[in-house]
């Protein structure tokens, strides 16, 4: 009962996504903004990008991280693609100043915002976006919850904004059974350690636990180890790009999603601070509690997409703990 519960969600949420996005990509393209570095998460998202766009007749002719990034010499029918997440705003401001600048170097170009989440702590830096942003005249921003939608379509009004579910959505379940690990009776309290951190005690709701980050954020392994000196690497300019993405996009990319799904695999309930805990168990069909982080990201995502798989994923808003 419960998986076909997850399966008709996935299915649902991966044919919405199709249904906004394909009519929208109709020649090659360059996906940049892509995320060299250790956060599962991001790397999920990266990987459902590429079963979307693998899916559809069109070819990708460049993509790059923030870091690797060279301006392109491109036609104007050649779509831009940025890479989606949780980085649209002031939060992880330097992400953004990248979008900024993509937007400002291809004005003649279409642009497509994979989905994002969007907060702004700051009204200037909503205003000063609001400014650059409004000169584009074929931008599409994708917006992954209902407050970040509502948001867009009141302040970015030269700007077609779509809400459209988390591209992790496209990975195939079946692609990743073959990682799949026996679950223990021990549940996992996936606790993200940044700034969007918020304090949850877990002992008030299990008592058979471990508290871990992504093992590729704590991990000494060869690839995670391998992987922060990519990420090191691209930011110094130590290696040729060439390399940098050669091996992020063919090596890191995959290992990333088997580091991820054997992790989540082994446990039983999984508590998360990290949004993409939450979605790769509904790929995984594993039950969930997602907890809010610091800014309300995880509660506007669960509201707009999980609300109804009930008995299997709750939310917990720890100002109400």
């Amino acid at each position: 009962m419960y998986h076909n519960i997850f399966e008709s969600k996935i299915n649902k949420l991966r044919a919405l996504i199709f249904e906004k996005l394909v009519p929208l990509i109709d020649n090659d393209y360059i996906l940049v903004d892509l995320p060299y570095h250790s956060n599962i998460g991001d790397i999920l998202i990266w990987e459902g990008e590429c079963c979307f766009l693998n899916s559809l007749p069109f070819k990708c002719i460049y993509s790059a991280s923030m870091h690797t990034y060279k301006k392109q010499k491109l036609t104007n029918d050649t779509i831009i693609l940025i890479h989606g997440g949780g980085n649209w705003g002031d939060v992880w401001r330097p992400s953004q100043d990248f979008h900024l600048k993509i937007i400002q170097e291809y004005p003649d170009n279409k642009i497509i915002v994979f989905p994002q989440t969007v907060h702004y702590d700051n009204q200037q830096n909503l205003e000063y976006d609001i400014s650059i942003i409004s000169r584009h005249k074929n931008l599409t921003i994708c917006t992954r919850d209902n407050v970040s939608f509502e948001l867009l379509k009141k302040k970015y009004l030269n700007t077609k904004v779509l809400l459209v579910p988390d591209m992790a959505f496209c990975i195939s379940t079946h692609s990743l059974l073959k990682y799949k690990m026996k679950s223990s009776d021990i549940d996992l309290y996936l606790k993200r350690g940044d700034k969007e951190e918020v304090y949850f005690n877990i002992n008030n709701y299990t008592n058979n636990f471990k508290v871990l980050d992504w093992p590729s954020m704590e991990s000494k392994s060869f690839t995670a180890l391998l992987l922060r000196g990519i990420s090191i690497a691209q930011r110094l300019k130590i290696f040729p790009t060439f390399w940098v993405d050669y091996y992020a996009q063919n090596v890191a990319r995959i290992k990333m999603i088997e580091v991820g799904v054997k992790f989540l695999s082994k446990y039983n309930t999984i508590y998360t601070t990290r949004l993409h805990g939450a979605i790769l168990s509904v790929l995984m069909g594993k039950s969930f509690f997602l907890i809010n982080n610091s800014y309300g990201k995880n509660k506007n995502y669960f509201q707009t997409w999980f609300y109804d798989l009930s008995d299997q994923c709750f939310f917990l808003d720890v100002d109400k703990d």
